[in-house]
């Protein structure tokens, strides 16, 4: 609680604070003035008062007249009968004049609304005002009159409704901040008006939502230089109406030069991450049409252009949906079961650049976003993609260079939360870990991003409305991510910088004792692996090479059994659902998950008490015995029981049993690689498979003499990875069994790939910064040329267009200099200090010669060292 709050709780403060409030609805501090000093000589009585201006003094009628000549929508009270009344600055009969100074009458006023009856709409409330427009021979038109004052016309023939550019400005960002609808801007506006439900405002809605659409496209095409352009609006291009991202390579603007010439070597730094998800909750209604709304800024910023892209989708809509062959993805499997019953548009798809948190940046795309019809169906993704790649060869890139699809290496992975949902082969294909060039990127940014657009309300919005809406919300969702990125970027370089020294050296730690132990191994595994980084196609280091039994596999091998004997006529399930092989496997399921029951003792008082009236003692859950075959004999010597559920035991057990003693191998040399301080992570892990696989082999002991599987386990020792047999040599020694398995290659292989990563993303992170430090400057100088591109124009709009032009480029230089204010203590990394070092160090990654953070030598050349210009 804070003080002020504590001393409020306090009641005498309390009754202050209350009687303070009360006094002000009468005279206050003027309760004894009975002149008005508003003027010099003024005798009359001030009983005005204006809820607007600063303080609460009182004046007659004509002193409040003349205080409100330049504030003509403040909102005033007159005391009457001995309480204050609302009233307007219209009833004391104000009258504004357009297109002439302050206290200058114009002989020729024209006044476009019945009765004076013109509304405005202003921060504090609705305004009716007498407004008189100037009707001289060198008048400019009704609605120039009205901007010139920054009031916005709902029309533009003989206007009757404005907004002020306060009004429109503020609603903006508020929209923004908490995805306000225009519905409930007009009623806050009401209300302010009359709280009382007596006298409400005339409606004002449409005008409202009219002048906020306008005003939304018209600022767009302001801040992006549209009127800066010689061709004027006419020569907007799709998407140059986008925040593009400065952190991201982008040629002609941050790039350096002879970039396209760049080493294999250094050539993942030059290279563009984009990430494509979907979105659901941004549904439309069919309630509208492209001739009936056709939307202001169609494909000029991050929606494409929507009667080419509904082309190509009639142009395919026949053909069938690919299925996932990996998982069991609805969105995708599903896309043409989706019920889209009443919708135009079931969601929407966008393509961003490099994402977020310990990655890239979550930068919205141009030409990016689109709708979706019935779930991901790849021709919607595909026409995405395509579509902002086309925007990046034909507005970023100069003409000179042309995309040749076989000369281009695209990489495709699948994001870090979303890929355990994966089959093993594709974790170890697509995983952003295991990837060279990729740094720390998790790509799941666009999830999170979506949670700032899913408040807008899109279901009642028109086609055009709609389109506009969300690129107005992402313009500003790139907005934000610009102005943070001195932040973010720093952040990240202050964690990454300690993990990479920190991975680093748990891989050389790792290496050196492998190398000791096995340097022929370890030179093989540096073989495969650069092998299969130089070119994918060959064998994934990252897979076993050898296929064990696994409980899955027997699972699926029974009840294909059972199926082929099925086919043939031949039943033996006594029940209707459950087969011989369900029975076991359910069985033997459950009793995996005793040793858990332990931890839930809830289960078991529920048990009890379920079962009261049967049980007169209390029975652990866990300690219950399932009976299953092999533990008939424990409770009669003599029992007897069906060879072929014995069969599915035995056989189901095996592949436990493999299971079991993969998962111990895995978690031993887990405690072999790591340092001691993570020792302790894993030998709980080693405890649990080790027990897992005791049960099972006393399980598959009761059952061997009964299917006559008499050779079912073979004698072996278990050693240390530098112990042989007892008498073997040296050059004799080979490896204890329980380290025959693939998953030490693939732990070194992991544990490089990790070290990498991090050394990646150190270098990205400054590449990063120098790319941002380059789009500024770049975009700086783009602004100051376009000072003088409308010579052409009266010199009243060729001076705001200079000045505008000027305020943008100066922006852009105030914000490289706050983020080179952050980064500041980071100079050191121009000589490549990590942690203190005094050394200087060369970060490189070298895909040949595998990782390495060395010092100078003179193999690395400059551009490879921590230098991103400060």
């Amino acid at each position: 609680m804070t003080t002020s709050l504590i001393q409020l709780v306090n009641p005498q403060k309390r009754e202050n604070f209350l009687l303070e409030l009360l006094r002000l609805d009468g005279h206050g501090n003027y309760i004894f003035d009975q002149i008005c000093k508003g003027r010099d000589g003024c005798q009359e009585y001030p009983d005005y008062r204006c809820w607007d201006c600063f303080g609460t003094a009182l004046y007659c009628k004509g002193c409040t007249l003349v205080r409100h000549q330049e504030s003509p929508l403040h909102r005033l009270q007159h005391w009457i009968d001995e309480h204050f009344e609302n009233t307007s600055l219209k009833s004391l009969s104000l009258r504004i004049q357009l297109s002439h100074h302050v206290g200058e009458h114009c002989y020729n006023p024209v006044s476009t609304a019945f009765h004076n009856d013109f509304v405005v709409l202003d921060t504090n409330g609705v305004h009716s005002v007498a407004v008189d427009f100037c009707g001289c021979e060198t008048a400019q038109s009704l609605t120039t009159q009205l901007l010139c004052v920054q009031w916005f016309p709902a029309t533009s023939l003989n206007p009757k409704t404005a907004g002020t550019f306060r009004l429109l400005y503020h609603f903006h960002i508020l929209t923004f901040e908490s995805k306000a609808l225009a519905f409930e801007c007009w009623q806050t506006l009401s209300r302010l008006s009359d709280n009382s439900g007596v006298n409400h405002p005339k409606d004002r809605y449409e005008a409202l939502l009219q002048m906020i659409k306008e005003w939304w496209n018209l600022t767009l095409l302001k801040r992006f230089g549209c009127g800066h352009d010689i061709g004027g609006i006419d020569a907007t291009q799709p998407g140059s109406c986008a925040v593009l991202c400065p952190a991201c390579p982008q040629p002609s603007k941050n790039l350096p030069q002879g970039w396209e010439d760049t080493t294999p070597e250094k050539r993942w730094l030059y290279g563009i991450f984009v990430a494509i998800d979907a979105n659901f909750c941004l549904a439309r209604k069919n309630i509208s049409s492209y001739t009936v709304d056709p939307g202001l800024s169609n494909g000029w910023s991050y929606f494409m252009e929507e009667k080419r892209y509904k082309t190509f989708l009639n142009e395919v809509s026949k053909q069938p949906q690919e299925k996932s062959t990996c998982i069991n993805h609805n969105a995708v499997n599903l896309a043409e079961m989706k019920n889209s019953r009443g919708l135009a548009a079931t969601g929407a798809r966008t393509v961003d650049s490099r994402n977020e948190s310990l990655q890239r940046h979550n930068f919205k795309r141009p030409c990016a976003v689109g709708d979706l019809q019935k779930g991901e169906k790849y021709m919607n993704m595909d026409y995405l993609f395509c579509s902002t790649m086309q925007y990046a060869k034909d507005l970023l890139y100069p003409n000179h260079i042309h995309f040749k699809c076989s000369d281009k290496s695209i990489t495709f992975l699948v994001p870090k939360f979303h890929l355990p949902a994966h089959i093993l082969a594709c974790q170890i294909t697509y995983s952003h870990n295991l990837i060279r060039g990729m740094g720390h990127t998790e790509a799941e940014a666009p999830e999170r991003g979506w949670a700032n657009i899913n408040p807008v309300a899109t279901h009642e919005m028109g086609l055009g409305s709609r389109c506009d809406t969300l690129d107005d919300h992402f313009g500003d969702f790139n907005w934000k991510k610009l102005t943070n990125l001195g932040v973010s970027l720093l952040r990240k370089l202050k964690v990454t910088i300690p993990e990479c020294d920190q991975h680093h050296h748990n891989f050389l730690e790792f290496d050196n004792t492998r190398i000791e132990e096995r340097p022929e191994e370890v030179s093989r595994w540096k073989i495969a692996i650069e092998e299969w980084e130089a070119d994918m196609s060959m064998t994934n280091p990252f897979g076993a090479t050898t296929t064990t039994m696994t409980q899955a596999s027997v699972r699926l091998s029974l009840s294909q059994n059972e199926a082929e004997d099925l086919e043939c006529g031949v039943d033996h399930s006594l029940h209707s659902e459950i087969s011989p092989t369900v029975l076991i496997s359910m069985g033997i399921g459950i009793e995996e998950e005793h040793p858990a029951l332990i931890y839930m003792p809830l289960v078991s008082r529920i048990r009890t008490t379920c079962n009261s009236n049967s049980r007169a003692f209390e029975e652990k859950a866990h300690e219950i015995n399932l009976l299953l075959p092999s533990k008939l004999k424990e409770h009669t010597l003599d029992a007897v029981c069906n060879e072929r559920l014995c069969r599915f035991e035995w056989e189901l057990h095996r592949g436990q049993s493999f299971n079991a003693l993969d998962d111990l191998g895995h978690h031993l040399l887990l405690s072999n690689m790591c340092a001691s301080a993570v020792i302790g992570k894993v030998e709980c892990n080693v405890i649990e498979a080790a027990d897992r696989y005791r049960r099972v082999r006393n399980t598959l002991k009761n059952l061997h003499e009964t299917l006559g599987e008499h050779d079912w386990q073979e004698q072996a020792h278990v050693h240390s990875m530098s112990e042989g047999e007892a008498g073997q040599s040296e050059g004799n020694r080979m490896l204890s069994w329980i380290w025959k398995m693939h998953a030490l290659q693939i732990e070194w292989c992991k544990a490089r790939a990790h070290a990498n990563c991090w050394m990646e993303e150190v270098q990205l992170l400054l590449e990063e910064m120098r790319y941002v430090r380059e789009f500024l400057s770049w975009h700086a100088t783009w602004w100051d040329e376009q000072a003088d591109q409308r010579v052409e124009l009266p010199a009243a709009e060729a001076e705001g267009i200079k000045g505008y032009a000027r305020w943008q480029a100066v922006l852009r230089r105030n914000t490289w200099d706050a983020f080179m204010e952050m980064w500041s203590g980071f100079r050191h990394l121009n000589e490549g200090t990590i942690n203190g070092r005094k050394e200087a160090y060369t970060c490189h990654r070298d895909h040949r010669s595998g990782f390495g953070l060395h010092g100078d030598s003179a193999e690395a050349g400059p551009d490879h060292r921590f230098n991103f210009g400060l």
